[in-house]
């Protein structure tokens, strides 16, 4: 069998800086930018469902044991994390929510206040649009460089 290799524009991001949890992805893909600002709406969309399911749960909490009341909570968590995690391998490929956060679980709450999957997003928005302002200004070199040349001709 042939093989080919070609120039796909990816690049690779570690993980917390782990080599060995490393995100391919090209930033100029309209399936990654439509998809990350896609991402972005659903999880606006969603995340009032699981505040009310949450805010529900704490208005019975005293009908409940501290057990069953764990259990829902942690239910309603684990369903916050599952919909991040499906809606990151949708964008960036299954597996990535894996390669992401690994043991972590995406609604965590960090020692900023914020949660494990909005830091990852702040972090990516920067790097997506670095990216697509990098390759903008060497594909405009590059058009720049080939009507120099044409004129010359």
């Amino acid at each position: 069998m042939e093989k080919i290799s070609f120039n796909a524009g990816m690049i690779e991001l570690a993980i917390q800086g782990d080599k060995s949890r490393v995100l391919r992805f090209n930033p100029e893909s309209t399936n990654i930018v439509e998809g990350f600002f896609l991402m972005m709406d659903k999880f606006n969309a969603k995340m009032p469902e699981f505040q009310a399911r949450a805010e529900a749960h704490d208005r019975n909490a005293s009908q409940l044991s501290d057990i069953e009341s764990a259990r829902e909570r942690l239910s309603i968590q684990k369903d916050i994390d599952k919909f991040i995690s499906d809606e990151i391998d949708r964008v960036f490929g299954i597996g990535a929510s894996a390669i992401i956060f690994a043991d972590a679980s995406p609604s965590a709450k960090t020692e900023n206040g914020d949660y494990v999957a909005s830091n990852f997003l702040n972090a990516m928005l920067p790097v997506i649009r670095a990216e697509m302002s990098k390759r903008n200004c060497k594909v405009q070199s590059i058009i720049k460089d080939h009507k120099r040349k044409a004129g010359k001709k």
